[in-house]
């Protein structure tokens, strides 16, 4: 009877040991998957404010490379707009100083003695002292100041030289 008491005694005890054990196993479970929940957590939280970061910071680069590309932008229309101009300008010039209908009438030259004609071409290319060795005219500008001073120098040189200027191949 005794031996069958100390028996039931040690399997109670062996239970309750057992049930404690398994109680702190569950506890130290619990408490690993929140530590595990927490850290993920954390993670996570850390990956979206790095993401929140790198946005920010991918806007503010968009918006300065936006307001940089816009300024460019503008800066080159400004320019192709003075190069067209320039061209325009240019070739409006030289319009009007090669046009067909313009170059071939001739231009009277001043002078003493009988009227004397030039083309116009080669009227030109003798003011702005343009002309090439055989006497043709050679294309080709120069500022506005250099033609003005040429051709009140070529008025001046036919005036004095008159008659001894040779134009007669340039008569109609």
């Amino acid at each position: 009877m005794l031996l069958l008491l100390i028996i039931i005694r040690i399997i109670n005890s062996m239970i309750i040991i057992t049930v404690i054990i398994i109680i702190i196993i569950i506890i130290i479970i619990i408490i690993i998957i929140i530590i595990i929940i927490i850290i993920i957590i954390i993670i996570i939280i850390i990956i979206i404010i790095i993401i929140i970061i790198i946005v920010i910071i991918i806007i503010r680069i968009i918006n300065t490379m936006t307001i940089i590309i816009i300024i460019i932008i503008i800066i080159i229309i400004i320019i192709i707009i003075i190069n067209v101009m320039s061209i325009v300008n240019k070739y409006a010039n030289y319009a009007r100083r090669h046009s067909k209908t313009r170059r071939f009438l001739p231009v009277k030259l001043s002078g003493p003695g009988p009227p004397r004609f030039a083309s116009r071409e080669t009227f030109y290319a003798k003011r702005d002292g343009q002309q090439t060795e055989d006497g043709t005219a050679k294309h080709g500008g120069h500022s506005g100041a250099e033609q003005v001073r040429a051709h009140v120098l070529f008025v001046r040189v036919v005036r004095v030289l008159g008659r001894r200027l040779e134009f007669q191949r340039d008569r109609p």
